[in-house]
């Protein structure tokens, strides 16, 4: 993985950046998320409205856990894709995909990150991602169970970003 190695006591509860201010609350939570040990993957909701700064704790959330950062933007689902298998080729150092059918490989691919440790791979603007796709929170349940079915050890934690709403954040786990 491209980056400085996370030890494991780092793992356990990060200081919050200095550049990311106040939101003390927040980041407790994120990271409580974010790292718990348990067996299991994860999934979490963070919203709210539109320039408070939900993209800057997240973005300071992965560089501070080794996570995996991906923001979605309008375009296709193939060109969503495409942004996606890159992002995640530079994060992993691997060549990107080029073998993925749709969003099932993505997604699989996306929580595999989770085998190894507990990780945080946020997906920014994910509503950008269900307008062009709408069946991929269906997508995403079904990866999930297969998870749960297989046995697998994975860990992965994945927080799902959404703006326009009125409550500043919020995770669910």
């Amino acid at each position: 993985m491209r980056g400085a190695a996370v030890s494991p006591s780092d793992l356990s509860h990060p200081a919050k950046p200095e550049t990311v201010f106040d939101r003390d609350a927040e980041w407790d939570a994120l990271v409580a998320f974010s790292s718990a040990t348990r067996i299991g993957a994860g999934l979490g909701v963070v919203s709210g409205r539109l320039r408070q700064g939900k993209t800057y704790l997240l973005k300071a959330l992965t560089a501070a856990l080794g996570g995996f950062y991906f923001g979605a933007q309008p375009a296709t689902q193939a060109e969503s894709l495409r942004r996606l298998g890159d992002e995640l080729a530079k994060h992993t150092g691997a060549s990107p995909p080029n073998h993925w059918r749709g969003w099932e490989d993505a997604v699989d691919a996306l929580l595999a990150l989770g085998d190894a440790r507990p990780v945080p791979i946020v997906v920014d603007e994910f509503t950008d991602l269900v307008r062009q796709s709408p069946a991929l929170p269906s997508v995403i349940h079904s990866a999930y169970r297969r998870l749960r079915e297989s046995g697998r050890d994975n860990r992965a934690r994945l927080p799902l970003c959404q703006s326009g709403v009125r409550r500043a954040y919020r995770t669910i786990h």
